[in-house]
């Protein structure tokens, strides 16, 4: 079957409305949209966002407080063709995730929004905050755990953390300390699971190498057979997996790593950092798993982008 990238914005009349060149593919003459995961160079700090092929899309954290890298946010979204964002994951309070939440409710529409369960938000200023302005907004608030459904086409789930009142939770970890810990705090990320036409995406937050081991474990138990439909989740061979705490040495465990034997990892990370992210522990663990990965790093490449049509097959695109 003859593909053809369109390299110019298409003007579809009939339908009154311009798609941008990255989700347009053209197929023995039908106009197909197509799936893009874009991870956005936000230095160091997460934020990701993935356009679905019925027109709805995803954002995952917003980066670090700052005006220009919120006007880089609001503006590369908006330059997708999008004004609303249907579904906000804010995987912790940390600022260098969710600091511009509140800019970018000011400049886009949101319709869902899911957050950890924290039992007093309060104790997170920047966090705390972003609440208020979600209610004020009427902006609908869910909370993430295992087991929850986003979408069942393209299927999107988180894999962790346990609920509230399990035994395990990272939620009841922190919620049950007087003075939580960084450590607590990232724990609260949850590993999310995306896939489209086969292609499949994992996305990690902060969470550490306890939280990746609870995934190995639900996995091998047949957990999530239970939970979402057998065989409805594939672990094995992941196609991309966006590295834990930007490459930092507390996450990516060698037995997560082992059974994912992920294909392609992005490590979202600012260059020069102070933490020395990416730990090279952690580059040589993934190497360890799969001596074939390729490594795409926002500080090396800047903006990267996966395109994925409607076969499953995906191209990658980096900015520098």
């Amino acid at each position: 079957m003859h593909v053809r990238r369109i390299i110019i914005f298409i003007i579809l009349a009939a339908m009154q409305v311009y798609l941008p060149i990255s989700i347009i593919s053209v197929v023995s003459g039908k106009v197909s949209i197509n799936f893009v995961v874009h991870y956005i160079d936000v230095g160091q700090g997460d934020c990701t966002f993935i356009e679905f092929d019925d027109n709805t899309c995803m954002l995952i954290d917003c980066g670090e407080k700052s005006q220009s890298i919120n006007n880089k946010i609001v503006s590369y979204i908006k330059n997708t063709g999008k004004t609303q964002i249907d579904y906000f994951v804010l995987t912790h309070p940390n600022t260098d995730h969710v600091g511009n939440a509140i800019g970018i409710a000011n400049a886009l529409s949101i319709k869902q929004v899911y957050i950890p369960d924290i039992a007093k938000p309060e104790n997170f200023y920047t966090y705390s905050n972003i609440l208020e302005v979600f209610s004020q907004k009427d902006i609908k608030v869910e909370k993430f755990s295992v087991g929850k459904v986003v979408k069942n086409e393209p299927f999107v789930a988180f894999l962790s953390p346990k609920p509230s009142g399990e035994e395990g939770s990272s939620f009841d970890e922190l919620n049950l300390s007087d003075f939580p810990t960084e450590k607590q705090i990232n724990n609260l990320s949850p590993i999310t699971y995306v896939e489209y036409k086969g292609a499949r995406f994992l996305f990690t937050g902060d969470a550490d190498q306890s939280q990746e081991q609870i995934v190995v474990n639900s996995y091998n138990i047949g957990l999530y057979d239970i939970l979402y439909g057998k065989g409805r989740v594939k672990l094995k061979n992941i196609d991309f997996l966006k590295v834990g705490h930007h490459g930092g040495n507390d996450s990516s465990g060698q037995n997560f790593l082992d059974l994912i034997k992920a294909k392609n990892v992005v490590i979202s990370v600012g260059g020069g950092n102070i933490y020395n992210h990416p730990d090279t522990l952690v580059l040589n663990r993934i190497f360890q798993a799969n001596q074939n990965v390729n490594f795409y790093r926002t500080d090396m490449e800047g903006n990267i982008k996966v395109v994925v049509n409607n076969r499953g097959k995906y191209e990658v695109f980096t900015e520098l």
